[in-house]
């Protein structure tokens, strides 16, 4: 495993917990704000804003109504997912997942 992908991997376990401790659900409590951890929350920022914002602009240029009301963070580099969040948002998903492959191209995202 690189570098990359152990601080990837460990990103998702922050985010893991994180989501289960929003939902009520107490796993374990977040790691501190540790120097060691710190390259971890920033990647753990980076990526899923990263997807955020990915997932709006996809909206914007599908001329979604309201592309701010488009808030995932999913893996963007599987189809299937993708066209998951068009049918949560009412948006085409044949479109959506074109849309989503051409801006894949382009956007910088984490793995």
């Amino acid at each position: 495993m690189t570098p990359l992908q152990k601080l990837s991997e460990t990103a998702d376990v922050f985010y893991i917990i994180s989501r289960a401790q929003h939902d009520g659900h107490t796993l374990r409590r977040l790691p501190d704000l540790a120097l060691p951890h710190l390259v971890v929350y920033g990647y753990l920022l980076s990526k899923y804003t990263s997807r955020w914002q990915f997932y709006r602009t996809a909206a914007f240029l599908c001329d979604h109504s309201d592309p701010s009301s488009v808030r995932e963070v999913v893996n963007p580099n599987k189809d299937h997912k993708v066209q998951e969040v068009a049918c949560r948002h009412g948006i085409d998903p044949a479109s959506f997942t074109r849309v989503c492959r051409r801006l894949r191209m382009v956007w910088p995202l984490l793995p």
